[in-house]
């Protein structure tokens, strides 16, 4: 129930995101080689870039929503990181502590700097793609459909 809670809360999210925060300015998005990594956005000005040469466009596109979506309504990033947390200990059959050490390891390998709110975050942007891959299904005739059967797993 946590994963269907956590997908639902995610995808209304993304819509009230671009409805209110966006509707009349929207997010711009760029294609640029010349980035550090796979994708970045840039909060103050509205921008995502993302590399045409990443394995994984969408997962980089999700990955950097999950950063707006904490620049830009708090509260509901609040939410989709505790449930994002939960679902995550549930999966793992981990304590808090057990998870956040093992993710804090590698990216503090990466930048020594981060804070325990900033590898949380990295957490949360992390599983965005992962979840959204996980239980959903592209169908060619039909569009993106839930895959209701990975859902009760």
């Amino acid at each position: 129930m946590i994963r269907l809670n956590l997908i639902h809360h995610y995808l209304n999210i993304i819509e009230d995101l671009f409805t209110e925060k966006y509707s009349h300015s929207r997010l711009k998005i760029e294609v640029s080689s010349d980035i550090r990594g796979t994708a970045e956005i840039d909060l103050k000005h509205g921008i995502m870039r993302i590399n045409p040469n990443s394995d994984n466009l969408v997962g980089s596109v999700l990955h950097e929503l999950v950063h707006l979506i904490k620049s830009e309504t708090p509260d509901k990033y609040n939410i989709l990181s505790d449930l994002t947390i939960e679902a995550l200990k549930e999966s793992k059959n981990v304590s808090y502590n057990e998870l956040f050490n093992e993710y804090a390891d590698r990216y503090r390998e990466v930048n020594p700097n981060y804070s325990d709110e900033d590898i949380i975050e990295e957490i949360v942007a992390d599983r965005a793609y992962q979840m959204i891959r996980n239980f959903f299904v592209f169908d060619v005739a039909g569009g993106l459909k839930v895959d209701t059967r990975r859902l009760m797993t």
